[in-house]
């Protein structure tokens, strides 16, 4: 069984990054920001939790006695793994990248002073990817 991954909240870089917005009264930013993390966390657990399933699935495959239900069964359940990986490594470049942004605003504040106001992060290209894992999701549930 996979470990549990610690969560991208206890990343210091997180930490700082909420504490500023929440300190430059950017209260709906911190708010939205650190439910979208949340999501991403649970995401990437269930990920986890899937891909595990699917090789204790591939396991009871490979013990079935008929050759072409196997054989179907065993192209299936490698698609569906595939799938599920591939979206599990995006999601993880999802999660770096938002840190990379993060990081990346900080630096500016601390360049531009503390009268600087933090710049949130792009959440546009975070829904991109997010969009892009749901149709590999559906296209492995339609699998």
């Amino acid at each position: 069984m996979e470990k549990q991954l610690p969560s991208t909240l206890n990343n210091p870089i997180v930490t700082e990054y909420l504490n500023a917005l929440f300190s430059s009264e950017q209260k709906n930013e911190h708010k939205e920001t650190k439910e979208l993390l949340e999501y991403i966390d649970q995401l990437e657990q269930q990920f986890g939790i899937l891909i595990s399933e699917m090789q204790e699935l591939r396991r009871t495959v490979e013990q079935l006695q008929n050759p072409q239900t196997k054989s179907h069964l065993k192209e299936s359940v490698g698609k569906i793994n595939n799938v599920l990986c591939n979206n599990k490594s995006k999601l993880g470049k999802i999660k770096t990248h938002m840190i990379d942004s993060m990081k990346y605003s900080l630096n500016q504040m601390k360049k531009n002073g503390k009268d600087a106001s933090i710049k949130a992060i792009d959440k546009l290209h975070i829904k991109e990817g997010l969009q892009s894992i749901n149709k590999g999701l559906a296209y492995s549930y339609q699998s």
